[in-house]
């Protein structure tokens, strides 16, 4: 999985990044490094208090299309931003590459199950890619 530091190791980086933020020693390119290394540290740390304890396929019911034609930084296609329940009474918003389904229709999703219980959906876009809506 990579590089792991000790607890211990990661908790001493972390209190020297503060150190050199907090006084203010070293040059402009020192305090941003220093920053950067420090919000890389706090993530990893997060992500290894809560991590991802189960992967479900479950289908999304379209409720509305709140907005068309977003054009995300990554790709040309324009997408359109849909509020999605779920079968434990969630609600959510996803954005959709084309087609785009009507309110009523039901869309593959993911959810990512985590240790702390929350829960985080997303378009499964192979199957979305394959079947469309349904």
């Amino acid at each position: 999985m990579g590089f792991r530091p000790s607890l211990e190791r990661r908790n001493r980086i972390i209190r020297k990044l503060r150190y050199v933020l907090a006084n203010k020693t070293g040059s402009v390119k020192t305090r941003v490094a220093a920053g950067a290394l420090l919000m890389t540290a706090c993530t990893l740390v997060s992500l290894q208090c809560n991590p991802m304890v189960a992967n479900e396929s479950v289908p999304g019911l379209v409720l509305e299309i709140d907005a068309r034609g977003i054009q995300p930084a990554e790709t040309d296609q324009p997408h359109s931003r849909v509020l999605i329940a779920v079968g434990d009474s969630t609600e959510t918003h996803i954005l959709l590459p084309p087609p785009v389904p009507l309110p009523g229709h039901f869309i593959p999703l993911k959810a990512a199950h985590y240790r702390k219980g929350n829960v985080e959906y997303s378009l499964d876009l192979e199957k979305w890619l394959l079947e469309g809506p349904s």
